[in-house]
């Protein structure tokens, strides 16, 4: 079961292809990253901000929808989950952390 040298290529394009979209994501996951970590430090002096604060993390994941069912939607929802409560002592339900995506 040989692969024609035709497949071998379009083998290697679908590779191609799926490195790419990989490296798009991560570097989309690192820009949000860094928005939030922005977002949430700067409220962490103003705990009576919260809601706010909630608000433009929502602003913020909301249109990255294209992160749903990849590794980077769990991913994302634990550095928020830890950030928030590092920096500003809040824990943040499951729920709570869906609710910023929708």
């Amino acid at each position: 079961s040989e692969i024609a040298p035709d497949e071998a290529f379009i083998d290697d394009d679908l590779m191609e292809m799926v490195v790419g979209a990989e490296s798009a994501l991560l570097q989309e996951a690192d820009a949000v990253v860094n928005k939030l970590e922005e977002v949430i430090t700067s409220f962490a002096a103003s705990p009576s901000r919260q809601n706010e604060m909630y608000g433009k993390i929502k602003s913020i994941v909301s249109s990255y929808s294209l992160f749903q069912n990849t590794e980077y939607f769990e991913a994302i929802n634990n550095f928020i989950r830890i950030v928030v409560s590092r920096e500003c002592n809040l824990k943040w339900s499951d729920a709570e952390l869906l609710a910023l995506w929708k």
